[in-house]
């Protein structure tokens, strides 16, 4: 048996024993909660989630086992895992996809926010990233597919789709098409059987207060680094921050003809840079594009050492503050200092890096357009 199967089988036998012998916890305690209401037949009450359609569809799954779209979670994530490493073992070579391999299944996000807490960004980061590896191996219609699964439970991978359904300034009309209508019909569907609680997230996800890695919770702390020129809370801005920056990003990208790659990463980057809601689990799909982006781009990233420096330092220190997440009791109590102020420098880690790879999408497009000319 390969060392890369013995790896898959050792860890999909550690989920399983964790995921049968952990309680329901955190959001996925939640997630239980709401199947069961709509196992019963009853509408959801205005419930604070920010989950789609898709959501409510799991609840078959719940009814057999509360713990089986865990399971589901946790397998879709290992498949494009496996997926991801079969691309890099092209491209790149055994040394760099069995690292790669390690830093998915091994890393403390995906232990702690995946298999303990059960966390449905698993499925959302797993579908998203599905849906770019399928559309660079001409696989549109099955790209499409995972794209409407992921926005479908979660709206965060529509940030993706326009990079996707344009390409070199062309429009796939059947790309959007697909999803278009796969999205109605299941919204349709979700509606006829839970009427206007279905609605409920895209209200939700505007109104929610900041939290944790957030800048927008640093400043909005009780330590308030701003009080100087009288701002305690700058939570409004979030939106603007979001929208503005991936608008900025997307027409660098149709403009200058960047690579589409990196600027999918700079630009979704930008989006959980701004969020207001600073959660760990939205990193999921930041890192399967690191990954990608790593092995697509090795030869310019291996001679950059800035890039290499600012992505280790990035992903040490989210891996670090969520191991820490866990060992506080979420930043509870004594250690509530740690919740108020980590959100500042994950900030400032994070803008750099974001800047540094967007430096890097130029510098591909000049030595692109040099290698023409010559």
């Amino acid at each position: 048996m390969s060392k890369k199967n013995i790896l898959f089988l050792s860890t999909f036998i550690c989920v399983i024993a964790f995921v049968i012998s952990c309680p329901l916890m955190h959001d996925y305690k939640l997630y239980v909660n709401q199947w069961k209401i709509l196992a019963k037949g009853e509408n959801l009450p205005n419930y604070d989630n920010a989950y789609g359609v898709l959501h409510y569809l799991f609840t078959p799954f719940a009814k057999i086992y509360n713990q089986l779209p865990k399971l589901i979670f946790v397998g879709i994530y290992m498949y494009a895992s496996y997926k991801l490493y079969e691309l890099i073992l092209k491209q790149t070579g055994v040394k760099l996809a069995r690292i790669s391999l390690l830093v998915l299944l091994l890393n403390p996000l995906f232990w702690i926010f995946g298999v303990i807490y059960g966390s449905n960004d698993l499925f959302v980061a797993a579908t998203s990233f599905l849906s770019i590896l399928y559309y660079y191996t001409k696989k549109t219609n099955k790209s499409a597919i995972y794209l409407f699964l992921g926005i479908t439970y979660k709206f965060s991978p529509l940030f993706i789709l326009p990079f996707l359904g344009i390409d070199a300034r062309k429009i796939n009309y059947k790309y959007f098409l697909i999803i278009g209508l796969t999205i109605i019909i299941l919204y349709t569907f979700g509606y006829l059987f839970w009427g206007n609680s279905i609605f409920n997230p895209f209200i939700y996800g505007s109104v929610r207060s900041s939290k944790l890695l957030s800048v927008f919770a640093f400043i909005n702390s009780s330590y308030a680094p701003l009080s100087f020129i009288n701002i305690y809370n700058l939570d409004f801005l979030s939106i603007y921050c979001m929208i503005i920056s991936w608008f900025v990003l997307f027409g660098l990208y149709l403009y200058f003809k960047l690579d589409k790659p990196i600027m999918i990463f700079t630009s979704f980057s930008s989006v959980l840079l701004f969020y207001k809601v600073g959660h760990h689990q939205f990193y999921f799909t930041l890192l399967f594009i690191t990954l990608y982006i790593f092995s697509s781009h090795w030869e310019f990233i291996r001679q950059n050492k800035p890039i290499l420096i600012s992505t280790l330092v990035f992903w040490s220190w989210l891996f670090l503050v969520t191991i820490i997440y866990l060992i506080t009791d979420e930043y509870k109590g004594q250690f509530n200092l740690i919740r108020e102020l980590v959100g500042g420098p994950t900030f400032i880690i994070h803008s750099i890096m974001n800047i540094l790879y967007l430096r890097l999408a130029f510098k591909i497009k000049h030595k692109n357009n040099t290698h023409l000319s010559n």
